[in-house]
């Protein structure tokens, strides 16, 4: 019962609730842009798995050394609201390269074996979708 209210309260309020306009939106995208660049020096050695595990919902293969990251915003989206990252239409809100020297230094850190070699290396691409 309770929930059935509840459902029944959010689809009121997204009836009655004011559109964003886009000038907003994009400050925020601005916003959100900055401070995942600040936040998150992809260079640096150690990406703790933790921050992957709580803020990447979902990883996806686009070719062979390019990726694209669905962030968890912390709304469960139904099966048919879900973006499709294999036909995304609009900008990431980050993309950064991983390079031999970055993986390099990340299997250091997190002592992991040296088992590959720079003339095999091809760079990897991350694209951070909300």
């Amino acid at each position: 019962m309770a929930c059935t209210l509840q459902i029944q309260a959010e689809k009121i309020l997204e009836e009655i609730a004011p559109k964003p306009d886009s000038a907003a939106v994009s400050a925020n995208m601005k916003a959100l842009h900055d401070f995942l660049e600040q936040k998150l020096d992809v260079r640096g050695a150690c990406l703790a798995p933790e921050l992957i595990e709580q803020f990447v919902e979902v990883v996806t293969p686009i070719s062979d050394y390019t990726y694209r990251w669905k962030l968890n915003t912390g709304s469960k989206k139904e099966k048919h609201e879900r973006a499709d990252l294999m036909a995304v239409t609009g900008k990431p809100v980050l993309t950064f390269t991983i390079d031999f020297e970055t993986a390099k230094k990340y299997r250091e850190a997190n002592k992991m074996p040296h088992q590959f070699r720079r003339a095999a290396w091809s760079d990897l691409t991350v694209e951070v979708y909300l």
